[in-house]
């Protein structure tokens, strides 16, 4: 495999190609049996290319002496399962697959290239925030008011390869993002079961939270409140 960049010891968050070498005198495509199965985080059928009519064409292949080399490249976001057998015209079947020096989760993996989503919500006020405004359309402010203690609440989401870590803290400046990847301010969330958390700011305190969402194929989301 190119992308051995694992995280969680099976997501990747980047498309996979996989070099596959057999090594047989009387080789024939159509004697590849290769199942390749994928789902999404219901585990439901994802649609996916077509891999065992490609590795059965013989056009695909390319010769060096008796070894057989193809490519594949996994693109779809899913959850992977891979498994391939060669049976030669004796009927004789491979004795299990090697597998490079470094490769990491050759069978069973997962591609997730998509972002966590996650929202804000303070006190009373209807606005969610489940982003991190760009320079140009940065319109934060403190114009918000509330005489009362208020609860913070943060969601956060992942259907396919679920939340590893959400971190967040609360400053009394409204910060770019480089300022809040840069801060020693962060502190892990203990999150429920739906990925939330919340907690609660006394009267008279000016703030303005920061959310850092990380899924665990390494894709990561800020967020930011209005203050």
């Amino acid at each position: 495999y190119d992308n051995n960049n694992v995280r969680n010891k099976t997501k990747f968050k980047a498309n996979r190609t996989a070099e596959i070498v057999i090594d047989e005198h009387n080789f024939h495509a159509k004697d590849v049996d290769v199942d390749i199965s994928a789902t999404n985080g219901k585990g439901e059928s994802v649609s996916i290319s077509d891999y065992e009519s490609y590795l059965q064409n013989s056009e695909n292949w390319k010769k060096s002496g008796d070894k057989y080399t193809a490519k594949i490249t996994y693109t779809a976001e899913a959850n992977y399962h891979f498994q391939i057998k060669y049976t030669d015209l004796a009927g004789i079947k491979n004795n299990g697959v090697t597998y490079g020096k470094n490769t990491q989760a050759p069978e069973i993996f997962t591609i997730d290239k998509t972002k966590p989503t996650g929202a804000i919500k303070i006190g009373d006020w209807e606005e969610k925030w489940t982003g991190f405004p760009s320079a140009k359309e940065d319109n934060r402010s403190f114009g918000l008011w509330d005489k009362k203690t208020v609860q913070v609440t943060v969601a956060s989401q992942d259907e396919l390869s679920a939340i590893d870590y959400v971190e967040h803290f609360r400053s009394d400046r409204i910060l770019s993002l480089n300022q809040v990847k840069q801060s020693n301010q962060w502190k892990k969330a203990a999150l429920d079961r739906t990925g939330a958390f919340s907690y609660h700011v006394k009267p008279d305190e000016r703030f303005v939270v920061y959310v850092h969402i990380v899924d665990k194929a390494g894709n990561e989301r800020y967020l930011s409140s209005d203050g």
